[in-house]
């Protein structure tokens, strides 16, 4: 009697013990949620290749390219806005940043969660929380692969697995009334040797079925939290009840398949000696395996709502982030969209910058800008390339006001030599202006941002033909932001028919070096500070001496 006391009371103290830890835990999770929201991320998580897969399963045609999001630092401005709480929150907000997708409809709805749940702190906390629920788990990332292809994760010949169940089923009845009514229980050995044989098919598919277990794992946590979502008026208020109607039944039917598969896949971590025996013991039957292909069968014929699931849910995690993103700026505005093809930004700013310049920029042709080294060129025209992402992934502008028409944004900025394919670094530029051209003759509504056009090439042709690809671009509708030392390129743009605007960075000297504002002026630059920043950094006197005698000449 005794030790059954004590039994029971380390049972009900592990139980007490469990729900302080699991109490504790929580408001351990909402204190950091509550902290970190409007917070600029210390370490931002930049994306890994698991984040690009709904993007690569889901791209759309004309989104951002690789060289764009190279050239535009995007895996840092990913890092800077990235306060998602879960893995299909990072997905959908990579997705958004290379889709550039601008459907009014779409953005309308992003910027309502936005408001909404910036606004509503409490029912903010409790979103996250739930978010936060679904973790960030590597093998979680390949749900988008699991929707688009279930196939590959089929478990080959299901058929195998039901007979080898079957056979296993009958020799034991078959053995058990054999035993029974002979009195041996040696009719039992049909029955030991099937289960062997079973074990081992199980032992042998295991690891593939485990790890595929966790996805559909992950699955199943996504589906009840919209099942939750869409009946529950507790959960945000019923806020976000309207957004999963269309996908009730679905989740409701997919979450008791999946339930039972997600049990299961909790079970194979735990330490009691009977959950394990139990464990195998179900596996000789196949059990685990004939419901995997039940699950997978059920997954294929839903595909799409898991998918509008995914993307669901993973918009609200967006409009967590975008709101905590805006709280973190020192600036920002709304974009507003615009019917003709222009792009005007007040106060705009790069968002990696912490203690940055504001400049104001209004194109409705095109612009070249002119300036010296360090003056500020590159980072203006990039923090205008990134704006127009921003605008349309987040619905957030790092300006005061942004009024722009949904462009696809193509740069040619960071170009690099390609020696493994034998390219030069003029071919390399090349390349990079003909997929912007190729874009333009299509009739596509390109913003083109450019740094030092046909850099790779002599003086004499890169003017010339420079200028004409300039010119070219602006005649099929391109906006063009260029940048360039050649004035002899600005000059012709801004003084020709092409129409393009004027604008410079500049510094000042003085005694000690040179003195860098930052901000951009209309016209054309004609100071140079190449000779001066060689004087500023110690060259050696005949260098810099013979430099400007080479200049005056």
């Amino acid at each position: 009697m005794t030790g059954m006391i004590i039994v029971a009371g380390l049972v009900v103290f592990t139980v007490l013990v469990s729900a302080w830890n699991h109490r504790t835990g929580r408001k351990w999770k909402r204190a950091r949620l509550l902290s970190s929201f409007g917070q600029k991320p210390e370490e931002g998580e930049r994306p890994s290749e698991q984040t690009r897969i709904l993007w690569e399963k889901t791209k759309a045609e004309n989104g951002l390219d690789d060289i764009t999001w190279s050239d535009l630092d995007m895996d840092d401005v990913f890092a800077r806005v990235n306060t998602c709480c879960s893995w299909m929150g990072e997905q959908v907000l990579y997705k958004r940043m290379r889709d550039m997708d601008t459907e009014p409809d779409r953005l309308a709805a992003l910027e309502e969660d936005i408001t909404w749940l910036d606004r509503n702190e409490k029912e903010r906390q409790e979103l996250q929380l739930r978010l936060f629920d679904l973790g960030k788990r590597e093998n979680s990332c390949y749900v988008p692969e699991l929707i688009t292809e279930p196939e590959i994760f089929e478990l080959e010949h299901p058929w195998v697995y039901q007979v080898l169940q079957i056979l296993l089923i009958a020799s034991l009845l078959g053995g058990l009334g054999a035993a029974i009514f002979f009195r041996n229980m040696e009719m039992l050995s049909p029955f030991l040797f099937l289960f062997l044989v079973n074990m081992c098919v199980y032992a042998l598919k295991r690891s593939s079925y485990e790890i595929n277990l966790e996805i559909i794992s992950a699955v199943q946590a996504l589906t009840s939290l919209a099942g939750n979502l869409a009946e529950s008026d507790r959960i945000c208020g019923g806020h976000f009840r309207e957004k999963f109607q269309g996908t009730k039944e679905a989740a409701a039917k997919l979450n008791k398949v999946l339930r039972v598969l997600r049990k299961r896949q909790q079970s194979q971590y735990s330490t009691d000696l009977s959950e394990l025996v139990r464990v195998y013991v179900k596996g000789a039957f196949l059990v685990d395996f004939v419901h995997y292909n039940r699950a997978m069968k059920e997954i294929s014929a839903h595909r799409e709502e898991v998918l509008r699931i995914l993307l669901i849910t993973g918009e609200l995690d967006v409009a967590v982030c975008a709101a905590s993103f805006r709280r973190s700026l020192p600036l920002f505005c709304v974009p507003e969209y615009s019917g003709h093809r222009e792009l005007e930004l007040r106060d705009l700013y790069n968002p990696l910058i912490d203690e940055p310049v504001y400049n104001d920029l209004s194109l409705k042709t095109g612009c070249i800008i002119t300036g010296s080294n360090a003056s500020g060129k590159s980072t203006f025209i990039k923090a205008a390339a990134i704006s127009a992402v921003l605008a349309a992934s987040v619905h957030t502008c790092a300006a005061s006001r942004a009024r722009l028409y949904p462009f696809d944004v193509y740069t040619s900025i960071a170009i690099r030599d390609n020696l493994l394919a034998g390219e030069s670094y003029f071919i390399k530029e090349i390349r990079s202006m003909e997929r912007i051209i190729r874009k333009v003759d299509e009739g596509r509504p390109v913003l083109a941002v450019i740094d030092e056009i046909l850099r790779g090439t002599n003086t004499k042709e890169r003017i010339a033909a420079s200028t004409a690809v300039l010119q070219y671009l602006r005649e099929k509708g391109c906006l063009v932001i260029a940048a360039t030392h050649d004035l002899e390129i600005a000059e012709n743009l801004v003084s020709g028919p092409a129409g393009y605007e004027g604008f410079y960075f500049c510094e000042e000297a003085y005694e000690q070096g040179l003195a860098f504002d930052y901000r951009i002026h209309p016209g054309i630059c004609r100071q140079t500070n190449a000779v001066r920043l060689l004087e500023v950094f110690g060259f050696p006197e005949e260098i810099t001496r013979e430099a400007r005698r080479s200049l005056e000449e």
